[in-house]
Order: structure tokens, then sequence, then C-alpha cells
């Protein structure tokens, strides 16, 4: 590999820049799913349950059917483990979480480089296209976001795999070693995304674009690549942690879905283009069959990809560079819907897609910019300062619009401004305001979002606690039935009706179905312990104490608890003990 060649000071500058960029990020706080994730997720914060990262799902979720229809899991251990491992040293700090983001994106930045360096048709290209992937607007779902870790972790990987691959194409006799590394980042590659699933083909394009590759080492890397791929789902199989029935997707594919992601794919290019009015969470509906701007991005998606395929079978880079979006964009391009449940009537797609698949618009872009550099030198100044005045205002725009990802309210109020429909977002923000004690409002955004997906169990026990906190009892009780009917494996809904029920064994049984539905779940087993010591069944409530505390050590309740019953337990046997016989002379 040439990367050598390139002054280190090239990749000091990307490392600066990107520091520059998303230095603001560092003041922003959890959002989103970063609430679950880690602020609240007992997983990673203590290092006993490190184990469980790589046997559950990573939402911690049970096997059961998701809002998208299908019974889907999330494995994503080494994610997990890098929370764990900024939790032991940060704890509640964001800045640390913010920190971690950014230096993967830095060394993400400098493995783009080293990529296109390594290949001797793309390395006058590597700088400008490493500093567009670095301080493009589009990235900031990935970085801004904390949890948008899982796109940085798995480019990382893949792109490890992809320089090893080259190592293994250009050296002399390739090297067992290079091949092992190819197929041992894939492997830890899908241990962070499972749309890391795509790297075999872009292991491929590789293979296409290297002119000295032979036929014998694609193969070769296409068998273990195909090893692994069924070591990792025949893992998963025995986790009972399924990547989804894709055959049951597969039924929800309609010529309207097909045209909708056409003009996905056209919406990512304009947004790479044009990154303005970003925001997350969005959602295309299905075009009418007769739509002119749905069959015009289709004619115009085609005509791209036949370009483009024509130009990687003459070894172009650009064909090459435009190969590189679309197979990276393929697994999320809803040509198999992502979410069936909504296939009907739209499809999900999102600017956190784009982390992976922006290299190649941005290599594309920076091999476009040295073409007509070659043919108007005349004009070469006033070009190279028209990309200086692109590339500074793509900086100021991630700079301003790290400013979503600030707060909670921030970012849901935001998005609900370019998608006042979106239900998750009308979910979220309302039990941000219920959060805030702000009652009105939070019951407001929960009934739009009802009104929008009446059969959503999260929302009914979110509507529910507002109605127990306004001392609307009956309503309460109403809404978290209708949660545990909806999702019976929902333990927030039947922890709540055992606090709404009056009946000692009716809480406790709604406390044992929120154990069982979520065992680290701490609260349902404090108040079914302190059921239990009403009882008098003290040494029961200790044990189950006793559980709660083995889940979470720090739980202050559980421990005073604890304490308290077990000096009622002691006193009660100093009371009920017999006094000793004094023995006579």
């Amino acid at each position: 590999m040439n990367s050598q060649k390139v002054p280190l000071k090239n990749y000091l500058l990307l490392f600066a820049l990107v520091f520059v960029a998303y230095s603001n990020t560092c003041a922003n706080q959890f959002v989103w799913d970063d609430t679950k994730l880690i602020a609240e997720n007992l997983k990673i914060q203590d290092m006993r349950y490190i184990p469980l990262y790589f046997t559950h799902d990573y939402f911690d979720r049970p096997t059961a059917p998701s809002h998208s229809g299908l019974a889907q899991q999330y494995w994503r251990p080494l994610v997990l483990l890098s929370f764990a491992f900024d939790f032991f040293f940060w704890k509640h700090v964001t800045l640390g979480y913010h920190l971690t983001n950014i230096l993967l994106h830095a060394m993400n930045t400098m493995l783009v480089m080293a990529l296109l360096l390594a290949m001797p048709k793309t390395r006058r290209i590597a700088f400008a296209a490493s500093l567009l992937f670095a301080l493009h607007p589009l990235q900031t779902n990935a970085v801004s976001f904390i949890s948008g870790r899982t796109d940085l972790l798995a480019t990382a990987f893949i792109l490890l795999s992809c320089i090893q691959f080259t190592r293994y194409a250009s050296e002399p006799g390739g090297g067992t070693g290079n091949l092992v590394g190819t197929a041992l980042f894939f492997a830890l590659s899908l241990t962070v995304k499972e749309t890391a699933l795509v790297t075999p083909l872009l292991l491929l394009l590789l293979a296409l674009f290297i002119d000295t590759l032979s036929r014998r080492r694609i193969v070769l890397t296409m068998t273990v690549s195909a090893l692994v791929i069924g070591i990792y789902l025949g893992l998963r199989g025995t986790l009972d942690l399924p990547l989804g029935d894709l055959r049951a997707a597969a039924r929800h594919i309609s010529l309207p879905s097909l045209l909708a992601s056409a003009e996905s794919f056209i919406f990512y290019g304009r947004l790479y283009l044009f990154p303005v009015a970003l925001h997350s969470d969005r959602f295309l509906p299905l075009p009418q069959l007769l739509d002119v701007k749905a069959w015009s991005c289709a004619a115009l998606l085609l005509m791209a990809i036949a370009i483009t395929a024509r130009s990687l079978l003459r070894g172009g880079e650009g064909g090459f560079f435009l190969s590189w979006f679309f197979v990276a964009l393929l697994p999320v391009s809803n040509v198999i819907p992502i979410y069936p449940g909504i296939a009907t009537t739209q499809i999900y797609w999102g600017e956190q897609f784009m982390y992976l698949p922006s290299i190649g618009l941005s290599a594309a872009a920076a091999y476009f910019l040295y073409f007509f550099l070659e043919y108007a030198e005349k004009r070469r100044d006033a070009l190279l300062a028209c990309a200086g005045v692109v590339l500074s205002f793509f900086g100021i725009l991630t700079y301003a619009h790290n400013e979503y990802w600030r707060n909670e309210e921030t970012f849901y109020s935001r998005t609900l401004r370019f998608s006042p429909d979106n239900p998750r977002m009308l979910l979220n923000l309302g039990m941000y305001y219920f959060r805030e004690q702000r009652y009105p409002e939070a019951q407001s955004l929960l009934l739009s979002s009802l009104k929008i997906n009446p059969g959503w169990a999260i929302c009914h026990n979110g509507l529910g606690a507002i109605y127990a906190m306004e001392g609307r009892t009956d309503d309460a009780r109403r809404e978290f039935l209708k949660a545990a009917e909806l999702d019976p494996l929902l333990a927030a809904a039947h922890f709540n009706l055992g606090m709404l029920s009056t009946d000692p064994e009716e809480a406790a049984a709604h406390y044992l179905r929120a154990i069982k539905a979520s065992p680290l779940y701490i609260a349902p087993r404090i108040r079914l312990a302190v059921i239990r010591e009403k009882q008098g069944k003290t040494k029961e409530a200790i044990r189950i104490l006793d559980e709660a505390i083995l889940r979470d050590p720090s739980s202050a309740e559980a421990w005073m608890l604890r304490n308290e019953f077990s000096e009622r337990k002691a006193t009660a046997s100093d009371v009920t003990q017999p006094s000793p016989v004094p023995s006579g002379r």
C-alpha cells in the first residue's frame, strides 16, 4: 500500500477538520435511542453483563413480532461493548461518548484515503474524496447521534476488510494473512450491523476494478465470505435472534413499492448534492401507478445504473465509485421492504443509511473534479476555488446541523416540523413532555400518534401513564390493559397495571409478568418484594431483593429495603425465640 507517499500533514489535516466540524457535539445530551441503549441500560453499566451482549437482542427485546410485522432482532455485541467501555470512564457524561464518535469518524476518513491510495487508479483523488467524506453534512446522523455509532463501527470494519482485500489482490502471491484479515474484518462488521452483509458485493466490485486479481483469488475470497455468512447465520439461529423472514417480507413487494424505492435512490442522490433541510426518520408515501414523478425517477435510476455498469465493466473509475453507492445502499433500498408492516402505504428511508454509500459519491465527486481540472487548465484556479467554497460550506452546514441533536426536545420538535405526522416523533416528544410534567401537551401528542397508528402498544402505555399522573385511574387502567393486549411482552404495561391494582395478588401477578418479559427490569422486583413482605413472607421478599441487587448493585432502593426487611426479620426472630431454660444444680 502506498499511503507512505502521502505526507503526514494530510492525515493530520483530516483529523483536525473532523474535530473542528464536530466539536460542538460534545455538549449534546443523550437523544432518542441513547436513553435506552446507554443512560438506562443496565447491561452496559455493569461489566458482569458483557456475556449477554453476545447472546441477547441489542435492544434487550424478546423474540416477538415488531412494529414492522415480522420477528426481527438486532445482534450488535461490539456496539454494546463500545458503550460499556465509554460508560466505564464517563458514566452519564455525554462528552466522552461524543469524543468516541468523533474519533471513529476521523479514523474512517483516514481509512477511506488508505483504501483509495491502495489502488493505482484512485490515488490522485484519495485526499479530496476523504475531505469531502469527512465534512459532508449527511454524516451528522452517524456522528452527532451517539447511537449512530453502529454505522461508524460497521464502516470501519468494512473498510478494513476492503483494504486487506486490495493487499491480497495486489501483492505477489496474495498472502494467506491478507485473506484471513479480509474475512476477519468482515466477520467483525457483522457483529456491529446487519447491513454489513453487503461487504462481499463490495469486495466483488473491487475485484472487477483491480486488473491484477486472478479468478482463483476471487473464488477463494467469495468462498471464505460465504463461510463467514454461514457461521453468522447459524450463530444467530442458535441464539434465537432471527434476521427476519425475507420470504414474508418479499410478499410485500409491489409495483408502487418498487417505484418508491427508485424515488428514494434519486432523493438520496439529491440530498448528497444539496444537503439542506436534513432531518431523521423519513417516510416516503407509495406513489400512484400513474405518478409521473415516480416513473421519471425510475427511468432516471435505470439510466444511471446502465451508465454505471458500462463504465465499471470498462474499468472506469466513475463507474466503480457510483457502483459503490448503489451496492452499499442496496440493503436499505426497500427493494425488499425494510418494514413490511407499513409497506402497503409507505417506505422508510433515512439519512443515516448514507454513511457507507457516501464514500462512493465522495470519490465520484473528487474524480469528476480532477477530470474537469485536466481539461480546463485555464480555469483550474477558479475550479479549485469553487471546490474550496463548497467544502467550506459543507463544513459550516455540518457544524450547524449538529445542533439538531442538541437534546431530546430539539431533536423531536425539529423533526416534526419536517414530518408533522410522524407517529414515532409524536410519541417521543410526548413522553419527553411527560417527564417534564407537561401533561396536557404530552397527552395531545400521544393522542395524535394513536390516530395515525392505533395499534401501538407503547403509545397506549404512555397515555395511561399520563392519565395515572392526572388521577384518572380508570382511564389509565384501560390504556395499560390495551397496551398489554397489543404487546403481551411490554414489561412497562404489566408494571403499571401492578401499580394501579388494589389486590396484592393481582398486582404480584402483573409484576411477575413484567419480570418475565424483561429480567433486567428492577422496579417490578422491588414492588413484588414489598408485597411479599406485607404478606409476612419476609424471607421471600429478601430473596427477591437479592435478585434485584444481583442485577443492579447500584439500586439504592433495593439495598435500603433489603436492610430494612433484614432488620425486621432479625427482630422477629429475637421476639419469637424461646428463652433458654436455666439448668438446675
